[in-house]
């Protein structure tokens, strides 16, 4: 597994984010690795460096194409086979030929499993999914944002607020035993005790969030 070599069609956050798994997780090397990248965008070539990552698709033959969420102009069109996709409004992310071989899905399912947790669903399933795991992160950022703020209002600095709100995210996703026996609404009765602070805020909010 060592020597798995992933060709990234786009360099953006998620193809770094990937990329910075599969090394982690020991799947593969920084050198078995490249990822397209527009000439003129330095910004991105530089954090493509750090990485250790070439930023020419060219280079890298017989490799893996993954293809992530990218300018049109980035994405090689010569790559219109790709057994992976992690871009928004892709149709499969594990793969979804009919006449794959099990042996390629288990791979994509090991790749994708070196970062986070990993899920088969219908194709009838995928633009929610998307949208829920996609840009549920920026809503959960929102969350974390306004304990702060309200952190700030109660005469707390700003860095400390957003410390409290971001392990109070953190600690509810570690609790994996708690989060597989109940929904969030039962965890968060758990925490509010009757006629405490807690409810009264929960309550205040309640017509607020949708």
């Amino acid at each position: 597994m060592a020597a798995l070599r992933v060709s990234f069609l786009g360099a953006g956050n998620m193809a770094q984010a990937l990329a910075k798994g599969f090394i982690a997780s020991g799947l593969t090397q920084p050198g078995n690795l490249v990822a397209s990248c527009p000439p003129t965008d330095k910004h991105l070539l530089r954090q493509m460096e750090h990485m250790g990552l070439p930023h020419d698709t060219r280079q890298q033959g017989g490799s893996l194409p993954w293809r992530s969420p990218c300018p049109p102009e980035s994405c090689d069109a010569s790559h219109a086979q790709y057994p992976g996709s992690s871009a928004a409004g892709g149709r499969q992310c594990l793969p979804g030929a009919r006449t794959l071989l099990s042996a390629d899905a288990q791979l994509t399912h090991r790749m994708l499993s070196a970062v986070g947790e990993v899920s088969e669903v219908p194709e009838s399933y995928m633009d929610a999914v998307t949208g829920l795991s996609g840009a549920g992160p920026a809503y959960v950022y929102m969350v974390v944002e306004a304990l702060a703020d309200g952190g700030v209002r109660m005469g707390l600095p700003r860095p400390f607020g957003s410390l409290i709100g971001i392990t109070d995210i953190n600690g509810f996703s570690q609790d994996g035993e708690g989060r597989q026996a109940n929904t969030p609404g039962l965890l968060k009765d758990e925490v509010c005790s009757p006629g405490g602070c807690t409810i009264r805020g929960c309550t205040g909010v309640g017509g607020v969030v949708v």
